[in-house]
């Protein structure tokens, strides 16, 4: 009662508060994020709502003064112990990198101030290399994470990510290329940890050996819930690390997937009809148009809702510029789909045509054009009367901007307009034409010489002099660009970091931090789209340095078993340039994710010959260049639509090289992984050239000896594919029996897996087709002398579909396999496997009794006939002893 008392007079309440925050330390680092919270609530109530960034950082680092920065807890037994590195997992052995594993990830819970950056600097720096340390190990792991392991990560990356945020939004007003340039963004001053944090986690989720079953106890929809708060950061590079983790996030986690679809909307109904405030419309309608090209066809009515409710009133705020091109995607992505939601999509953009804005004019110009491409006659007749009397007010505006967009209509069927309106002049797009021709020209390379750059024979050993620029931030907004572009073309100068590597010190050093501030200007270049000239420049640039002959070399693939593998990989071989490699293709994927990227002149040069490139780099034996150019071929994939035929042909012709000549390639993974997303958005039903890429490759893969390095990835394509048409399951199963290994027990485990995972999809119909052969295969499994295979074999009827299945086909699985389950209780060497075969005949016996003493009773018969034959082969063979011996015995005699 005392304690009561005095802990309400004010004298006290610091006292308490400090008592409060050493009891936090003392029950580990999860205290010291609680501790963070508490302490951001108050700052918050105290404060108010006008809070700088830096506030923020405070607020987010909080538990720097909760917990001493400089000491960590001993979970065990509570005593305080130094925040000091722990030895690399080089340095121990595998038995006990599961353990300094979670040791890490206690120790990067604890989060530090960085609004002062001369504390804690040892601290902050341990911490940097311990966040590089959890990637690599994630990155190249070998073995499925325990649960032990996933809770500590989701635990970790709690701690470092969920803050309470204090946007301070883009302002809703109509916004000028000029006045959005001279916007700086606002920049979290802990982004060095956190920009590790979610790199480890978009690794970690990312990872083949992440188990989702398990993982989708503790990323569940509370932690998914504040991770979709985080997309009001101010920050635009951590809005991007967000909406990739969120993609795999929903790629993978099938469960949250209506989730985080309703949790979004909600979001946009509240900036549409409330706030109009919210810093990450454009990352959510990217994620979004992925989502929507993923819709089966016919749409849902929920989806045609959420179109009509959602996506078509998003034109009406003032800060449209922000997230128009994305918006204008997901449109699209509707129209082509379903090409009667023209006429509701058009008639939507005329209710929100703006009246004095001309910029948002032009953006609605454009935006129609791309709906009117896909737009069909019946449709168009509907709307045409109101279409053409907002078009006429455009061409009467005296913004000269809003008639040049109507002049570039001549991408539009013309068969439709000439059925519609003959009078309309033939040709109306040699105006545009002469216009693109005189305004959009790129400069000519002749007048690029006032910069020097010299560069000269890498081979020949000598010294490469490169100029030292100006920064961006130092110059006028008016000389940015040519400045960006000297930068560019400094950046295409390529050293040798093989035979060399101390040559250059200083010049490659001017070109990594060039190549880092190309890469912010990207981020942070405003809502002004990118002239043609930046972006052949741009393109030039990335070429010069990914697609040089020396810098990659031919992998060689090994079958992975157990300790070789993780040699292999912590050995690996890593291109030694990756210092600017990781750079230039950060730069490319920022560049292609850009909205101020314009597809239709990007496509002039990332064209067929750029992407033919990109992807023999998939063969590259640095796993982190492969990561790199696996997110960047998806990113080109789904902004160039021109382009998807070509790359999906292209990485059919790989496929089949490897299957059929080489067996040989290092991306194969990262390839599976990009077709995973792609047959993901297959339309229904499934054309016939789809199911021959099933048939004739993804099967087909199984048969390889370096199937592990993979199979994750190829299980979950063939999957898609029986979700999408239960009918193909029965030719899956019967691919998988073909090719099921016959000596090599590792491979017979992951087949055993990947099948009940299809067996999860298959309904009885297909299963009937196959399950004779399938059950004689498992009945061999439960036979095997491999504990492993047996005991997998068996957990199969743990399985709530694949047992019903069983049971419903039980006359004839049954007599298959009641041998081999009996052969297994009486006689298997190991207890385990007699304990689950018991199990298994317990479940069979009481689901149809009748039936299994049916089959035990002629199982023990045909034993019986088997002792008999057994013994009446013996007395023959003793007979034919006799005879011989008698014989010989005889002839000796004689």
């Amino acid at each position: 009662m005392w304690k009561q008392i005095l802990s309400k007079l004010p004298n006290k309440k610091s006292s308490k508060n400090e008592h409060h925050h050493r009891g936090g330390r003392e029950h580990g680092g999860h205290s010291s994020s609680s501790s963070s919270s508490h302490a951001s609530t108050s700052k918050s109530s105290d404060n108010g709502v006008g809070k700088t960034k830096h506030s923020q950082t405070k607020e987010r680092s909080a538990a720097s003064s909760d917990v001493n920065p400089k000491s960590i807890v001993n979970n065990s037994n509570g005593v305080f112990t130094p925040y000091e590195a722990l030895p690399s997992f080089k340095d121990v052995p595998n038995t006990e990198k599961q353990t300094l594993f979670i040791k890490k990830l206690n120790l990067c819970r604890v989060v530090f101030d960085f609004t002062d950056p001369t504390k804690n600097i040892k601290e902050k720096d341990i911490k940097r290399q311990t966040l590089l340390e959890l990637v690599d190990y994630v990155n190249s792991a070998n073995g499925k994470f325990s649960e032990g392991s996933v809770q500590e990560v989701v635990r970790m990356v709690s701690a470092n990510i969920f803050r309470t945020l204090n946007p301070q939004p883009r302002e809703n007003k109509v916004i000028d290329a000029l006045d959005l340039e001279e916007e700086e963004p606002s920049m979290d001053l802990a982004w060095p940890h956190l920009q590790l944090v979610y790199e480890l986690f978009l690794r970690f989720v990312a990872s083949p050996e992440t188990d989702t079953k398990l993982a989708k106890r503790y990323i569940d929809q509370s932690f998914v819930l504040r991770l979709l708060d985080l997309f009001d950061s101010e920050d635009p590079r951590e809005r991007d690390c967000l909406k990739t983790i969120l993609h795999r996030i929903y790629g993978k986690f099938m469960v949250h997937r209506p989730f985080i679809r309703k949790s979004i909307n909600n979001i946009f109904y509240r900036f549409v009809f409330e706030t109009e405030k919210h810093n990450g419309i454009a990352e959510f309608l990217e994620i979004l148009g992925s989502i929507i090209n993923g819709f089966a066809l016919p749409l849902k009515e929920e989806h045609k809702v959420f179109l009509v409710r959602v996506l078509i009133p998003l034109h009406k705020p003032k800060c449209l510029q922000m997230y128009h091109q994305q918006l204008s995607y997901c449109i699209t992505q509707f129209v082509e789909k379903d090409c009667k939601l023209a006429d509701t999509v058009i008639r939507g953009l005329l209710k929100y045509w703006p009246v004095t804005n001309s910029s948002k004019e032009v953006m609605f110009l454009n935006e129609l054009e791309e709906v009117l491409e896909a737009t069909q006659p019946p449709e168009f007749q509907r709307c045409m009367v109101p279409l053409f009397r907002q078009i006429a007010r455009c061409l009467n505006s005296l913004h000269f901007q809003s008639d040049l967009s109507l002049l570039n209509f001549d991408s539009i069927d013309r068969k439709m307009f000439k059925q519609i309106l003959g009078k309309l002049p033939k040709k109306p797009s040699s105006a545009a034409k002469f216009w693109d021709s005189n305004e959009s020209q790129p400069p000519d390379s002749n007048n690029q010489g006032e910069e020097v750059l010299t560069q000269r024979s890498s081979s020949d050993g000598d010294s490469v002099s490169i100029e030292v620029l100006p920064r961006l931030r130092d110059v006028p907004i008016s000389e940015k660009q040519e400045l960006f572009l000297k930068k560019l073309r400094l950046c295409s100068v390529v050293f040798d970091f093989v035979s060399e590597p101390q040559l250059n010190l200083k010049e490659k050093e001017i070109k990594r931090q060039t190549l880092l501030e190309v890469v912010d200007y990207v981020i942070s270049s405003g809502n002004a789209k990118f002239p043609e000239q930046v972006i052949q420049e741009a393109t030039k640039m990335v070429s010069a340095n990914l697609f040089s002959s020396n810098t990659h070399q031919q992998c060689k693939n090994k079958t992975p078993e157990g300790l070789d593998l993780e040699e292999e990989q912590e050995g690996g071989s890593l291109n030694p340039s990756w210092p600017h490699l990781q750079i230039v293709y950060e730069f490319l994927l920022r560049l292609v994710a850009s909205p101020n990227t314009d597809a239709k002149i990007s496509k002039k040069y990332i064209d067929p010959t750029f992407v033919l490139k990109l992807l023999d780099l998939f063969d590259s034996e640095d796993h982190r260049e492969r990561e790199y150019l696996k997110t960047i071929l998806h990113r080109i994939y789904g902004r160039f639509m021109v382009h998807r035929p070509f790359i999906r042909k292209t990485m059919n012709n790989i496929l089949y090289d490897f299957i059929l000549e080489t067996g040989k390639h290092s991306g194969i993974a990262e390839f599976l992984e990009v077709l995973g997303s792609i047959i993901n958005g297959f339309a229904l039903p499934l054309k016939e050239e789809h199911k021959l890429f099933l048939t004739r490759v993804l099967v087909p893969l199984h048969k390889l000896k370096c199937l592990p390095n993979y199979h994750q990835q190829l299980s979950y394509c063939v999957i898609q594919f029986v979700e999408k048409d239960c009918k193909l399951a029965d030719t899956v199963i019967r691919g998988l029996l073909k090719y099921w290994p016959v000596t090599n027990s590792s491979k017979e485990i992951m087949f055993l897996n990947e099948l009940e995972e299809i067996l999860e999809s298959t309904q009885g119909t297909e299963f009937e087709r196959c399950m004779v052969p399938l059950s004689r295969q498992i009945a061999q499994c439960l036979s095997s002398s491999h504990f492993q295979v047996a005991e997998r074999a068996l957990y199969l009827w743990n399985n709530d579909h694949v047992s019903s299945l069983v049971r419903q086909n039980s006359r004839i699985i049954l007599p298959i396999v009641l041998p081999a389950l009996e052969k297994n209780g009486s006689s298997h060497w190991n207890q385990a496997v007699k304990n689950l075969t018991d199990n298994v005949l317990k479940v069979l016996s009481d689901t149809n009794p009748e039936l299994f003493e049916e089959c035990l009773r002629k199982f023990q018969e045909d034993q019986q006939n088997a002792e008999d034959n057994k013994k009446k082969n013996g007395e023959t063979w003793r007979q034919l002893e006799e005879i011989v011996a008698s014989k010989g015995h005889t002839s000796m005699e004689k």
